[in-house]
């Protein structure tokens, strides 16, 4: 597949799981504190996973599968170690003084503790594995394939990532609670972090899903990857991503040293030669390879912070921040070629690398156990039992229990591998593979070749986007391009009034050169239909015209309505052929939205033209207008998903019929013909496909299935219902919704739980084994008599948990819950389960959000760094600057004194702040900066009158100690103690 001379073989991989690792130059790795290191290492020759010389069209590679489901769970349990170990030193080290081989098994890492390796029993969920685990989860029980569209993505972060989440992942679950999609999310124009680390550490799982195929697990994570990610940092997750699909390839009976080098050059060829993630290679590469002294990788990281730091400017480059992509991307090779693929070596470099070191160390531990497998993890640490169990709870929202019986535990490496096999099946069976029951035969390619920008691109989706861009194509080549409107220019909206920024092809840009500054929209007030113009001194190749548009507010900035035009070669003004299909109609109330019209067929043209109707708008926002030609490969052109199949979820019983409602997309120029089909999943379809006719231009149309659920026992669990559409010639992508087919189980314990304020927790367990697919009613009253009805309903919920907030104090509330699916069938009703409220109105920061004003970001955080936060929550301030401000908004239902506590969280890089409570002064400055570990610190303001009704408290940004490097803070609870009577 990969290297030099081409020739015809199979490649085995057989059933013996690797035991040991390759011989290797360097010393073993300093003891650690659980164990010595293993100090025989002996060569694989009975499971050989691949060959440098293997390249031709005729190669297959030949995987176990029971050798690869090993492997997964080894990936896991393997990053785990890695990635808790890392955390040790994470972001301790920036600049010099740097650590050492010296300061491994010293009490130099966060809060004194042992630079060591760490285990845990079970194994804590972090963000190096938990939104990789909530992919799978999405890829395998929600989408039943691991194909994710936009929507697909953005509802499972909504549902399941909303704590313990940073920088550019923080930016783009704001964005999609705003109604933005991927990957709009990832985009610079709306993220502007989208050069952080985020991405890199969050999509190698699906290189893992797509053994052998680097071109077809660089497509598969395409949009996963720029939900939050941009330009360079896109090459840098693709890098990791074909590191994990070339581990089932990797030739066991190579030395380390030569499998290190054959990986960091095999990946490479993956990443167009322009890109910034290119040089860093090339370079850690070079001066590894010029280094006589293997144990001396303090040497290249050095020069590593002296290049892409110190001076950076002097190379054409700008050092960011210590989380940034970049700087820790550099780390990660430099850690894979010094550590020579052992899992000891490489995991110590990585943690003693600098910057955010528990990053690319877990990533290149995963990357270890997808290569050997359990028994070599495992054989790494003699004498210690490594865990099977993983807590995903301790970081997600909402995600099944796998293991009910475990209190501590939701899951297992050894589940989670066997739930990842049905998607392999996919890949290999959609790449032209084979299945069986024993593993799979998967056809090899020729990698590309980076210098060559059109090979490069029939495997790597974002190259493949930015040559399609003729407004890029035609700069590179040379060219002119221009942009006018018949808008005029206004900063109103967050925008700028340069026309250029809507040609710019910033959107497109997947260069991977260093941008300057972040990029920007263009708007402009309007006076009836807008036009938006590109055109170019060169005829261009096109057969989609790209809009996408840029922020909105309560007073426009977004299409109501739009249409194409094209100029011809003549420099004429063209209506565009009639075949033309708007894939996705433009939102008013959707930020950044892209909407593609396909064209149905190439054209050559010398510019395109977008005309909208803004409706009652007073200004257009435009983030790019441009013409993308004939797409490579299939994962370009990401697209809203244009087909909608509802119900999206269901939960049937055996014997039910389920009415399916498909909307197809906007409609074209003309009216047009197309077929709609429906996938059940093995339940019987009637009928089986529907066509259309004469569909009106801007027209909705829809289909109705039924689906019908057997009387057998054996169709229970997922089924997934997928809809095809084909229209006027044109594939329109498909959409999956999924339905749950069970008999209910009753709920397990209902408890109610209280604290010293006035709300009550609720907590059960799922109804349905865990699938998470059906809705809970639940109902409480102060009479433990009460009767289950419309008159005591309190919530309809999908969690299994809910917080009864609008109580008073001293009052005693009594609970029951039903389970109900989305056909409205209920389930049993739980037990009674009754508490008493406390004596303090206790206000949760978090649920004041989004607050009356903030100037800077912020983020509701769930518990972390040893604290435990009230409601497992609080509103972290991410302030910039002095002079940031936040209010909040809250209600105080009587009138009365009160002893007022805010409880602020102290963290040794937090600000100083003061504060108003209604316009007047509240106490002193606090200073939430602290030298020991973070903790809650509740500080009380004394008596406050307080009338019924809104009320007000701000927060201003006034300095920060020396010491600490950020302005922000975080506050955890409002707390108001009555002190008399109201009146």
């Amino acid at each position: 597949m990969y290297g030099a001379r081409r020739v015809t073989r199979t490649i085995a991989v057989g059933a013996v799981a690797a035991c040991a690792a390759t011989a290797l130059a360097a010393p073993p790795a300093p003891a650690a504190a659980i164990g010595p290191a293993p100090t025989t290492q002996a060569a694989h020759t009975s499971a050989a996973a691949g060959a440098t010389s293997v390249s031709g069209p005729g190669d297959r590679l030949s995987l176990s599968r029971e050798t690869y489901a090993d492997r997964l769970q080894a990936m896991w349990l393997a990053e785990c170690i890695a990635n808790w170990t890392g955390l040790r030193t994470e972001l301790q080290r920036a600049k010099p003084p740097f650590y050492t081989d010296d300061d491994w098994g010293t009490n130099q890492g966060q809060g004194g503790a042992p630079i060591d390796f760490v285990i845990q029993d079970p194994w804590g969920a972090d963000d190096d594995t938990d939104i990789e685990y909530v992919y799978t989860h999405l890829m395998a029980n929600v989408a039943g394939s691991p194909w994710l569209s936009p929507e697909q993505i953005a509802d499972g972060w909504r549902r399941h990532i909303n704590n313990f989440i940073w920088v550019s992942d923080a930016r783009a679950r704001g964005l999609m609670e705003r109604g933005i999609l991927p990957p709009s999310t990832g985009m610079n124009v709306a993220n502007t972090d989208s050069l952080m680390i985020d991405a890199q550490l969050t999509t190698e799982v699906f290189g893992a899903v797509a053994p052998g195929r680097p071109d077809r697990a660089l497509q598969l994570a395409d949009l996963p990857i720029r939900t939050t990610a941009d330009g360079y940092a896109t090459h840098i997750s693709q890098y990791y991503v074909a590191l994990y699909a070339l581990a089932p390839v990797v030739d066991q009976r190579m030395t380390g040293r030569d499998q290190a080098l054959w990986l960091t050059r095999e990946a490479r060829r993956f990443l167009p030669n322009t890109s910034k993630a290119a040089d860093i290679v090339d370079f850690v590469l070079a001066d590894f390879l010029a280094n006589p002294d293997v144990n001396d990788w303090e040497k290249t990281r050095d020069r590593i912070h002296q290049r892409y730091q110190v001076d950076a400017a002097e190379h054409g480059f700008i050092y960011r921040a210590d989380v940034e992509a970049a700087i820790n991307f550099a780390t990660g090779i430099m850690a894979l070629l010094y550590g020579q693929t052992d899992y000891r070596r490489t995991i110590q470099i990585g943690t003693l690398s600098g910057w955010d070191s528990d990053n690319p160390t877990a990533t290149l531990g995963g990357l270890i156990g997808l290569m050997r497998g359990t028994d070599y993890i495992r054989a790494q640490f003699p004498g210690v039992t490594l865990s099977d169990r993983y807590n995903i709870n301790r970081t997600r929202d909402n995600m099944p229990d796998y293991l009910p019986d475990d209190a501590q535990a939701e899951d297992t490496f050894t589940m989670l591998a066997g739930r990842m096999l049905p998607l392999v099946d996919e890949m290999v069976r959609s790449g032209g593979g084979t299945v069986s029951t024993k593993g799979w035969a998967i056809p090899m390619v020729p990698a590309p070749d980076p210098g060559r920008p059109a090979s490069l691109a029939s495997a790597n989706p974002a190259v493949d986007l930015y040559l399609r861009s003729a407004n890029n194509q035609v700069r590179r080549a040379g060219g002119k391009v221009q942009s006018t409107t018949s808008a005029t220019g206004t900063s109103d909206g967050g925008g700028r009034p340069d026309p250029a920024l809507f040609a710019d092809g910033r959107e497109a840009n997947f260069s991977g050169n260093e941008p300057r500054q972040n990029a920007t929209f263009f708007t402009g007030r309007i006076d009836g239909p807008a036009t938006f113009d590109v055109t170019y001194d060169r005829p261009v190749e096109v057969d989609t015209v790209r809009f996408m548009g840029g922020d909105t507010t309560q007073t426009g900035g977004w299409l109501k309505s739009a249409r194409v035009e094209l100029r011809g070669l003549d420099g004429r003004w063209q209506k565009p052929p009639s075949s033309v299909v708007q894939l996705s109609k433009p939102s008013s109330e959707q930020p950044y939205q892209i909407v593609d019209f396909a064209l149905g067929r190439s054209l050559r043209v010398t510019g395109v033209r977008v005309v909208g109707d803004l409706g009652e708008s007073e200004y257009a926002s435009v983030a790019e207008v441009d013409a993308l030609a004939p797409a490579k490969s299939r994962g370009s052109g990401v697209v809203d998903s244009p087909l909608m199949v509802t119900p999206a979820s269901a939960a049937l019983t055996p014997g039910a019929k389920l009415k399916v409602v498909v909307a197809l997309p906007h409609g074209g120029a003309r009216p047009w013909n197309g077929r709609l089909t429906l996938d059940a999943d093995g339940l019987r379809v009637s009928p089986k496909s529907v066509n259309f006719r004469n569909m009106r231009p801007g027209g909705q149309a829809s289909a109705v299935f039924q689906v019908q659920v057997p009387e057998d026992t054996r169709t229970l669990g997922l089924r997934h219902l997928t809809a095809e559409a084909s229209v006027a010639g044109i594939a329109i992508p498909s959409a999956t919704a999924v339905v749950s087919v069970f008999t209910f189980n009753d709920i397990r314990p209902l408890v109610a739980t209280a604290g010293r304020g006035n709300s009550i927790q609720l907590g059960w367990r799922p109804a349905d084994a865990g699938k998470g697919l059906v809705r809970y009613r639940v109902y409480g009253s102060t009479d433990p008599g009460f009767v289950v009805g419309p008159a005591t309903l309190l919530a309809e919920v999908d969690d299994t948990s809910f917080a009864h907030t609008e109580t008073g104090l001293n009052e005693t509330w009594h609970y029951r819950v039903i389970p109900v699916d989305d056909g409205g069938v209920e389930g049993t009703v739980s037990n009674l389960a009754s508490a008493t409220t406390g004596s303090v109105f206790l206000i949760e920061a978090e649920s004041l959000t989004p607050p009356a004003e903030a100037t800077a970001p912020y983020q509701i955080q769930g518990d972390c760094c040893g604290v435990n936060w009230s409601d497992g929550r609080q509103l972290w301030f991410q302030a910039e600057k002095v002079g940031d401000r936040l209010t909040l908004r809250f209600e105080v239902p009587q009138a009365g004194r009160y002893d007022l506590t805010l409880a602020y969280t102290k963290a040794w890089d937090f600000g100083i702040q003061t504060r108003t409570l209604d316009g007047e002064p509240l106490g002193e400055a606090y200073d939430h900066s602290t030298s020991g570990d973070v903790a809650i610190d509740r500080q009380t303001y004394g008596s406050v009158d307080l009338t019924a009704g809104m009320h007000e408290l701000s927060f201003v940004v006034t300095g920060k100690q020396a010491t600490s490097p950020r302005y922000g803070f975080g506050v955890d609870t409002i707390e108001l103690q009555p002190q008399s009577t109201a009146r």
